[in-house]
């Protein structure tokens, strides 16, 4: 099925792993052709996320959940770009619901347009977001509109910002080296915040890129939250309307993730693990084992998907 959108929904943002030349544009083009998407990496030991916008068309979440191994661990959601309502994602608060029904963890993406007035389009993120939980906000820095570096790096600064302050949600800026090179100013800020960077295998996307190499000057590896390894992920596989998916990976470590994205995190195990596994048994030959030992076990058959334990 070919999905149709009217011309307001469509959006002004660059492809964030698109040089900014003509001929490489051709170029690259004609490659795309002979490519199809693909599966998410099965060998990628980081955690998968996605992210979402009415360009996938209406989520199967169950499909989207169902899916792996490697099983998606939460997704990022567009919710529109600049100040003008007639530009937010038709999808978001739809997707959004998805999420919150079942407690899937989610960030959310607004795009900056630099022509605009920066603090009217903080306004209208603080309006989309009135009442929602995202759990964290990124601000989508791939257009340059002909303005300045500075004015394009100022503008950013002041959103993620202000952002910050007027929602209480920790925020940070999307982008990709190609774009902070050519079109924003270094700014000491640079250094400061954290990134949702965008490298793929471009323009053969046979495969998810393994590790950001290509960082905005200054920005060290730490402050990397994600990466964006792909824009040919395979949509149609994992639940989506849409023939192609960006496939996100988390860069820090699992206890991060579980503390940023609201999740469960299991109690330790105990000290020998044949204790843990002999309950278990136990459990399956309907032994007696103490209310403390149990609830512990639930914990861990939730996070593990180990066995199904019914208290």
């Amino acid at each position: 099925m070919i999905k149709l959108f009217s011309p307001k929904q469509k959006i002004l943002t660059a492809d964030a792993g698109l040089p900014p030349s003509v001929n490489t544009t051709i170029r690259n083009l004609y490659a795309l052709a002979l490519l199809m998407p693909f599966p998410p990496s099965s060998t990628d030991p980081r955690i998968l996320l996605s992210d979402w916008s009415h360009f996938q068309g209406d989520v199967d979440i169950g499909k989207h959940l169902a899916y792996g191994p490697p099983k998606f661990q939460g997704t990022i959601i567009r919710s529109g770009q600049g100040k003008n309502a007639s530009y937010d994602d038709t999808q978001f608060r739809a997707s959004v619901q998805k999420c919150e029904a079942n407690g899937f963890p989610w960030m959310g993406y607004h795009v900056l347009i630099p022509l605009q007035n920066t603090d009217e389009q903080i306004d209208h993120v603080c309006y989309l977001y009135d009442g929602l939980e995202p759990r964290w906000i990124w601000w989508d820095v791939q257009v340059h509109n002909n303005q300045t570096k500075r004015h394009i790096s100022n503008a950013t600064i002041r959103a993620v910002e202000r952002t910050k302050v007027l929602t209480s949600i920790e925020t940070g800026v999307y982008s990709a080296q190609w774009f902070t090179k050519g079109f924003m100013e270094i700014q000491d800020w640079f250094s400061e915040i954290i990134w949702w960077i965008a490298q793929w295998l471009w323009p053969d996307q046979r495969k998810e890129h393994p590790w950001p190499t290509a960082l905005p000057e200054t920005v060290d590896i730490s402050q990397v939250m994600i990466q964006q390894t792909t824009s040919w992920g395979d949509g149609r596989l994992v639940g989506m309307e849409s023939q192609r998916l960006d496939l996100n990976r988390w860069m820090w470590t699992k206890q991060q993730f579980n503390e940023i994205m609201g999740t469960i995190i299991p109690p330790p195990l105990p000290d020998d693990h044949i204790e843990l596994w002999e309950a278990i048994r136990r459990l399956g030959d309907n032994a007696t084992i103490d209310r403390a030992q149990l609830e512990h076990l639930i914990q861990w058959a939730k996070v593990l998907q180990i066995a199904y334990i019914e208290a």
